[in-house]
């Protein structure tokens, strides 16, 4: 059976004249596995996560679950970086994570009672429901972060991809947010996540991605994180015990 997602000589070029933000990525996610991508700032972890969804030019090939990216998309769920969101826009957490639905809902046809119930029992499943009529801008950074993965949660994917879902949050959130990923892995699907604590990714994580604008290594999370990868991919010894 082909893999969740394979990338094959992936590059991004941002502006033609600069380095390229990804150069020659060639990687096979593993399936049913909880995986970290890091590296340092600028290292194109997000923007990795945004070509193989197609979100962003790219050259080389993306395919996800053996076919092109776009003819899988209904197999895919994204969970972009909080800083990325409009806060102070007029929208309740039901509202929020309903959105997850749309593929169902198809576009422009009204949620119905039945999709708001859907999309209540998500925000339980991150301890949010009392909170689902609450405008999103009133809740906390790590409310937010909860409501934002019950809309992830609502697209009932195989192959997810989530951007720094644990950056910043409160314990609470942290602690939900794991038990989540490790039900999901739980459930035989794959899960790539963007993080940046590099100390924590062995107890969250089984495998990882090292990107600094190329592949530095993949594999067990443990093995990945040595002290040669780490220096390659940070230009500096990293003093810590991950290894």
């Amino acid at each position: 059976m082909p893999g969740p997602l394979s990338v094959k000589n992936l590059s991004v070029h941002y502006h033609l004249q600069d380095e390229p933000a990804l150069s020659d990525v060639s990687y096979e996610a593993a399936p049913g596995h909880l995986t970290a991508i890091i590296g340092p700032n600028g290292a194109g972890k997000s923007t990795f996560l945004k070509a193989v969804m197609g979100l962003i030019p790219y050259t080389g090939e993306v395919k996800v679950f053996g076919q092109p990216l776009k003819d899988q998309k209904h197999k895919i769920a994204y969970m972009p970086q909080r800083s990325s969101v409009d806060w102070d826009f007029p929208i309740s957490a039901l509202d929020v994570a309903a959105m997850g639905l749309y593929g169902q809902i198809g576009f422009m046809r009204r949620v119905t009672k039945q999709h708001k119930t859907e999309a209540l029992s998500y925000l339980d499943q991150v301890d949010m429901a009392d909170y689902a009529d609450r405008q999103i801008g009133q809740l906390s950074g790590g409310q937010q972060q909860r409501v934002f993965l019950a809309r992830t949660l609502a697209q009932n994917a195989d192959l997810y991809f989530m951007d720094e879902p644990l950056a910043g949050v409160d314990i609470t959130t942290e602690k939900i947010i794991i038990s989540i990923l490790e039900k999901l892995k739980k459930d035989g699907k794959t899960i790539l996540v963007v993080h940046h604590d590099l100390q924590s990714v062995g107890n969250f994580f089984d495998k990882a991605l090292l990107l600094n604008q190329t592949k530095i290594a993949e594999g067990p999370a443990k093995k990945v994180l040595t002290p040669d990868n780490l220096a390659k991919a940070y230009k500096t010894p990293v003093l810590t015990d991950v290894a």
